[in-house]
């Protein structure tokens, strides 16, 4: 499709009926074509011209079948003349369609729950789908002290006599059928003007009489949204910004130049700028450049979300994106799953979930990433000349990965097979610190291993921000690459006497990890509502920072300490409680395990005796875990229902978790601990997982001739000066020996 010509009668307005003419402008690209297949829905289709001749045609309700005279081949130009009218269609969930709502008549170009999403088919035939592209005029006639507002710039106003006008609108940009729009109404208009980088921007705003007086209020902040987009991604493309409001239920929709926006945002303050933010933002993530596939949905919403929090941080500061960055992760952390069936990645996403959290939240959260690896400065440059070079187009996730990385020395395979083309979370935990004073600084010393949830490997580079603080909660932050299954890292601090180390304290990169941090001033009860606890400071001496950490990962406690113990840990989650107390605190706590269905908490403990549960203990920077001693079981009751708490009575910093007595515990999880060790085939390199459980390791060839032992570092074996082929890997721990047959290529 070239053009879309579209003619729209409302001097009928109470008939709730539409009345249009379209005439389309379409390139043939195939050779022998003798009909054309448009979509349009519901509507009654009078005639179909060509040329002024009619053709005949077939209207199914859902797709219009037009026969031509002759055949056309390509490089041909058809211009069909369409008169069609009728009750047009909405969306049973009433967020999609055209709507005759409130004395306005608008649509809306999207449907959550039809398929396909794309709704210009509601109000004019077309080619309804993401990748075809077309230019606009839109003509409204109208009375009654009525205006329109469509896609594009207004043209033409003419007065035919009493309080009849016409109106023309064009728009030059090509945009999919889904994005253009319209809406007439009894309107006030509000304009502005934006001096942008490039040109000077009109900015338009429709609003029923009743919301003017709120309008200011409520967009204050709209030109500086557009100065951050403009900085952060590309400068603005399009001819206008527009925003019409409409009595909508929920939700708004980012129509290219003429978003429809919901009256109920409009309440004369910015509590609802984000709304505002995330709308603008598709006119560079999905209006400028937009998804090929409704799979890859993430491309329009994933970056959108992004930028509502792109937007938060350069209006006001990091800590108040932050805020909404932790509350979507925890949320995420503990339902997506559920909601969504299953651990998804983002590129091929079923069509009943395409407007879900995955596509929204954790898409969002997978740019945020993408902006850690890259580091700010490279990733802005990217995104600008990625942008900038691919206007008005259609793109997948592959597309962006290749452009982008021509920015950055890192490989974004890996980033984007394991956060875009995987599913699931990449974790890490803090198993040990300590700290050596020397001259004129500190030698700080930590141990960081990986964890994952929703995926079976870990990743190929975790880029981290660590914290060290001390007794007066002075900081100092570094930046580390977690690069292997484990590790230990050296930084020397200016921090003459650390008490804390922190690990990716602002959550600029979404780990299996949802926390809260609040700095105590007096006895009292404090909720850590994303870590889902709540601490009772009974006694203060001076102030305290705490830190809570509810890690979504299996417990990183070794098989030895699972041996001695007698007790397996909960898969499920445990948490980390950090900080520094001054003058010493004296608090109490509660750790709710939760195994009920309904929960979505600890299904491992759905089917545990409760009286086998222990609570697990490791303290602030040390490796090896015990049995907490200051702490009660509470079962309620009943200790067979899965539900119940450990009452903690005095709480110490350092890690918990919900612990099963088990007398074979150690010995039954070697197998599954211990023999694994990939990628396999493998190249340079092979990691092992719980290396430090070994007490030997050998290496043979097919021949049985025993092979030199690679160097290995924190679990990982060099590979690149074998030769290709195959070799058994003997991995001995427990008094057991497990071998793995590995591909060297």
């Amino acid at each position: 499709m070239i053009h879309y010509d579209l003619s729209f009668d409302f001097l009928d307005f109470s008939a709730a009926q539409l009345k249009g003419n379209a005439l389309l402008e379409i390139e043939v690209d195939q050779n022998s074509i003798d009909s054309i297949h448009l979509d349009l829905l519901k509507l009654s289709v009078d005639s179909v011209l060509l040329e002024g001749f009619p053709l005949s045609f077939n209207h199914n309700d859902t797709i219009l079948s037009i026969a031509l005279s002759q055949s056309a081949n390509v490089g041909d130009t058809l211009i069909l003349n369409i008169h069609y009218g009728g009750v047009p269609h909405a969306e049973a969930a009433s967020f999609g369609g055209f709507f005759f709502r409130s004395g306005m008549a608008y649509n809306v170009g999207v449907a959550f729950r039809e398929y396909p999403h794309n709704y210009g088919r509601v109000w004019f035939p077309c080619l309804d789908n993401f990748t075809d592209r077309a230019s606009y005029d839109i003509h409204v006639l109208m009375e009654g002290g009525r205006r329109s507002t469509c896609s594009g710039l207004l043209q033409l106003r003419d007065s035919l006599g009493g309080d009849t006008i016409i109106e023309h609108w064009s728009m030059s940009e090509s945009i999919p059928t889904y994005l253009a729009s319209m809406a007439v109404g009894i309107y006030d208009s509000t304009s502005y003007q934006y001096i942008g980088l490039e040109r000077t921007i009109p900015i338009d705003v429709y609003t029923a009489p009743s919301k003017t007086a709120s309008l200011a209020g409520s967009f204050a902040n709209l030109r500086s949204c557009m100065r951050i987009y403009e900085e952060g991604y590309a400068p603005y493309a399009w001819e206008r910004c527009g925003y019409v409001v409409l009595p909508m239920t929920g939700g708004a929709m980012e129509h290219a130049n003429n978003i429809a926006y919901p009256s109920f945002a409009i309440n004369g303050n910015t509590s609802r700028e984000t709304l505002m933010a995330h709308e603008l933002s598709h006119h560079w993530w999905g209006n400028l450049v937009t998804c090929e596939r409704q799979e890859e949905m993430w491309l329009n919403e994933g970056w959108a979300s992004f930028s509502e929090w792109l937007f938060l941080e350069k209006q006001y500061d990091w800590a108040s994106a932050q805020v909404d960055v932790e509350a979507r992760l925890h949320d995420l952390l503990k339902n997506l799953h559920h909601d969504e069936g299953g651990y998804r990645d983002l590129v091929s996403i079923p069509q009943e979930i395409t407007y879900g959290s995955h596509v929204y939240d954790k898409g969002a959260l997978t740019a945020l990433a993408l902006r850690e690896y890259m580091g700010p400065s490279l990733f802005t440059a990217g995104i600008d000349s990625f942008l900038s070079n691919n206007q008005f187009a259609s793109i997948n996730s592959e597309y962006l990965r290749n452009e982008l990385e021509k920015y950055t020395p890192i490989d974004l395979h890996s980033f984007f097979d394991e956060w875009v083309f995987s599913p699931g979370w990449a974790s890490v935990s803090l198993d040990s610190f300590r700290f050596t004073p020397t001259t004129g600084l500190t030698d700080v010393y930590f141990e960081l291993s990986q964890q994952y949830k929703g995926r079976d490997f870990n990743s190929k580079l975790l880029p981290l921000s660590i914290t060290v603080l001390d007794s007066q909660f002075v900081t100092q932050d570094f930046s580390v690459e977690l690069s292997s299954l484990s590790d230990t890292f050296h930084l020397s601090s200016v921090i003459s006497q650390p008490a804390a180390v922190f690990v990716n304290r602002q959550s600029r990169l979404p780990l299996a990890i949802s926390s809260g941090e609040m700095v105590i001033k007096s006895p009292g009860s404090y909720s850590f509502s994303n870590a889902d606890v709540s601490l009772k400071v009974n006694s203060l001496g001076d102030s305290a920072l705490v830190r809570i950490e509810e890690h979504w990962t299996p417990v990183p406690m070794l098989v030895s300490d699972m041996s001695r113990l007698k007790v397996r840990p909960n898969p499920d989650r445990f948490w980390s409680i950090q900080g520094i107390a001054l003058g010493g605190m004296s608090a109490e706590m509660s750790f709710v395990y939760n195994g009920l269905p309904s929960s979505r908490l600890d299904e491992s403990l759905s089917s545990v005796p409760e009286d086998s549960l222990v609570l697990l203990h490791r303290s602030y920077g040390q490796k090896s875990w015990t049995i907490y001693q200051n702490a009660s079981l509470n079962t309620s009751g009943n200790s067979s229902d899965g539900l119940g708490a450990f009452v903690l009575t005095e709480v110490a910093f350092g890690d918990y978790a919900f612990g099963i007595r088990d007398v074979a515990a150690g010995a039954h999880d070697v197998q599954e601990k211990l023999t694994r060790a990939y990628p396999n085939p493998c190249h340079d390199r092979l990691y092992i997982e719980n290396y430090e459980e070994l007490e030997s390791l050998t290496l043979t060839n097919v021949l049985g001739q025993e092979v030199s032992i690679p160097e290995m570092n924190f679990g990982i074996l060099r590979m690149e000066k074998l030769s290709p082929g195959m070799y058994i890997l003997r991995m001995k721990v427990g008094g057991q020996q497990f071998e793995e047959r590995i591909v060297k290529r």
